[in-house]
This record gives C-alpha cells, structure tokens and sequence, in this order.
C-alpha cells in the first residue's frame, strides 16, 4: 500500500484503461489496498476500470471523474460504502 498519500490526480493519459490492475503487467498498477482521500479521473479516453479483477480494497471518501467515457460503473463494496462520501 502507498501510505501517506491523500490525493490522486489522474489526468490527460490516453491509454490507461485500469487503475488498478490484477497482474503486473497491465497498464495499471497491481496493489493489496488502496486506500486514497481523493481519486480525481480527468481525461481518460480508453479508462474502463478502476480496477479490473484485482483482488484490491478500494477506499475513497471522494471520486471524481471527468470525460471518462468508457468508464461505466465503479465498484462498490460495503467496505467502500462506509469510507465514501462523494462521487
């Protein structure tokens, strides 16, 4: 897990299709948990997930997203239900 870290800022990156990934290998990165105060997602054209089959804890309190267009759906578990104030 990457501690310390409240914001994440993802912008303009046209070929990132996860965040998070399963495998090292992907175009994301592969992490246990990964737990952020802010997931801002700005210009991500091919983006689909935040992550895709990874075996990840996601906690946010805020998710923002903007000119995603293949993104569809966030995941959300009751893990991330109890963290998460805004989307």
């Amino acid at each position: 897990m990457i501690s310390n870290l409240e914001k994440l800022h993802i912008d303009d990156c046209e070929a990132i299709e996860n965040i998070v990934s399963p495998d090292e290998g992907g175009s994301g990165t592969s992490w246990s948990s990964f737990s952020v105060k802010s997931l801002t997602l700005q210009y991500l054209p091919k983006l689909v997930h935040i992550a895709d089959g990874a075996q990840t804890k996601l906690l946010f309190e805020y998710i923002r997203v903007y000119d995603c267009p293949r993104l569809k759906q966030i995941f959300v578990d009751s893990e991330l239900k109890q963290t998460l104030k805004e989307i």
